[in-house]
């Protein structure tokens, strides 16, 4: 045995390296998102370089690769946040066991930070360059260079807020809601008064400036974590702790074991909603509508935008919400809620009232804002325009009846996409709940793309094939909807499917209502509008979440 020999270095590049381990370990936890973005760049990749039919797949198919390239990009920042979830000690920020690792803090932060912007770079420009470049679409270097500094300030966030759970949701959803307005800066150019050159440098300077402020931040508090400190206990946790505490409180018992589930339901996932629409509106939408108060253009995209933000984050928080615990990534339901003297039927119920009452505060906000705005300090001069045309199409009382109804339907199909996913969220299957997903954006890009395809190549003359082959396909779309809600909703007690039943007929009500008023008046028009009402609000999901719940109970 040779005892004089000496021990070897460890290599930069070598296993025994820290940063080549943690880098080893971010692509084996994330390597399955990975192939799935990738997957999805080489499909269109190699659909779009079919030769001769290249022109003919892209402007058919646009708005499905639009949809895969979003889709590959937040599979990306799915992976690259690098964050675990410690329910014990109710955190999910920075892996607590690499802070033991011999490295600096600054080491621990850029690893994954530099591997996160590389990559998305590298998906961003494989679509440009292989995607949309052979099609003619010219993808700028802006919003790569948006994208890059935004996964920058998205993991710092993840890692700073570890110990907020709500807060950090609030500031992830205000931030992607900036970047995303930032990436699109060249459409905004011609509503900003200042001119164009300066506009970017501006722009550039304070995209450098954010990017270091993400990298320094994320050192800063990655640090304070491994010192023991940022685990949400902090002074401002504490000061409104005492405020809460000095605030009236329930002292009654509640009547009935639903109750006290509404209660909890509540407490933990059914403020969050109108807290992120609130918070949106005060702090995005309120200095905005500001700024561009002048702008007629700028009003109505605005209001646009405004009127759309509950539908976005309900579908984004609906996902969450449906699980049986928000803010944990485990489907299985929890021994505590288990074990609650209430009926699986009955949990479910709960959970559709706490998402209905969620959802009409978030719209109460909005409106309230609205009624704020538009008087006191909106340009309307092209809503006043709008509402000109419609009271010389519609008339004053058709008109009125035709924003109520808006507003209802639109509130009904938030509600809708809250609880659309409790059948399958609820029924403890991680791998289910992830295909479901998957699929559900699959249809969806389909079915953009087929509306694209049929308005593009509409062709007069074959018009009466198209309404019969439409209205076929959705004769079966209701009649399969009716026929599955009778098998899912013959295990559940009468009373509760009359009751739902009614709530699905009058919702179902307020939709062709709508569609009726709005359409024009030919007798085949309004009877597709008819049958294609009746498919927004779910029946048969419905009926299918207890029986889910049920099976997860006695797991």
């Amino acid at each position: 045995m040779n005892t004089n020999a000496q021990p070897v270095a460890p290599s930069l590049f070598g296993m025994r390296s820290p940063l080549v381990a943690l880098s080893w370990e971010i692509w084996r936890r994330g390597q399955w998102f990975a192939v799935g973005a990738l997957g999805l760049l080489g499909l269109c990749a190699v659909l779009n370089l079919s030769g001769a039919g290249r022109a003919y797949v892209f402007t058919n198919f646009e708005p499905f690769y639009w949809l895969l390239m979003i889709c590959s990009i937040f599979l990306v920042f799915g992976f690259l946040h690098y964050a675990e979830f410690n329910q014990k000690k109710n955190w999910h920020g920075f892996p607590y066991r690499l802070f033991t690792l011999p490295v600096p803090t600054w080491m621990l932060v850029a690893c994954p930070m530099v591997l996160g912007v590389v990559c998305v770079e590298l998906i961003y420009f494989g679509w440009a360059r292989l995607v949309f470049a052979p099609a003619g679409r010219h993808a700028g270097f802006w919003p790569a260079a948006v994208l890059g500094v935004g996964l920058m300030c998205y993991q710092t966030i993840v890692w700073a807020l570890g110990g907020f759970r709500m807060t950090r949701i609030i500031t992830l959803a205000l931030a992607g809601m900036l970047f995303m307005n930032l990436a699109s800066l060249q459409f905004f150019l011609p509503y900003i008064p200042w001119p164009a050159r300066q506009v970017w440098c501006a722009s550039i300077l304070a995209l450098t400036g954010t990017a270091i402020g993400a990298f320094v931040c994320g050192c800063h508090f990655v640090e304070r974590q491994r010192r023991g400190g940022g685990r949400g206990r902090g002074w401002l946790k504490t000061q409104v702790g005492r405020i809460t505490d000095v605030l009236p409180r329930r002292t009654r018992p509640f009547d009935s074991p639903a109750a006290a589930q509404f209660w909890f339901e509540w407490r933990r996932a059914g403020m969050l909603l109108p807290v992120c629409t609130v918070a949106a509106l005060v702090l995005l939408f309120a200095p905005v509508s500001w700024l561009t108060r002048h702008d007629a253009g700028a009003t109505l995209l605005t209001l646009g935008w405004a009127l759309v933000l509950p539908l976005i984050l309900a579908g984004v928080i609906g996902k969450g919400f449906a699980k049986p615990d928000l803010w944990s990534p485990d489907l299985a339901l929890p021994p505590f809620l288990a074990v609650r003297p209430l009926t699986s039927e009955e949990m479910v119920v709960t959970k559709l009232k706490v998402a209905a009452l969620s959802i009409t505060m978030a719209w109460l906000a909005l409106l309230v804002f609205l009624a704020l705005w538009l008087p006191l300090w909106a340009n309307l001069a092209q809503l006043k325009d709008l509402w000109n045309s419609g009271l010389a199409l519609r008339g004053v009382a058709s008109l009125g009846a035709i924003l109520f109804l808006l507003v209802v339907t639109a509130t009904l199909l938030t509600w809708t996409l809250v609880v659309s996913n409790l059948w399958v969220a609820l029924s403890g299957n991680k791998r289910w709940f992830v295909v479901h997903g998957i699929l559900g954006t699959a249809i969806l890009g389909i079915e953009i793309s087929a509306i694209v395809f049929w308005v593009k190549h509409f062709n007069w003359k074959y018009a009466e094939q198209y309404v019969s082959g439409l209205g076929w396909a959705l004769v079966l779309a209701v009649v399969s909807k009716l026929w599955l809600a009778v098998f899912t909703w013959r295990r559940n007690s009468p009373n509760r499917a009359l009751q739902y039943v009614i709530f699905w007929a009058c919702a179902s009500g307020c939709f062709v209502a709508l569609g009726l008023l709005v359409c024009p008046n030919l007798f085949w028009l309004k009877h597709l509008v008819i049958l294609a009402a009746l498919l927004p609000v779910p029946l048969a999901r419905l009926g299918l979440a207890p029986l889910s719940l049920e099976k997860n109970r006695r797991r």
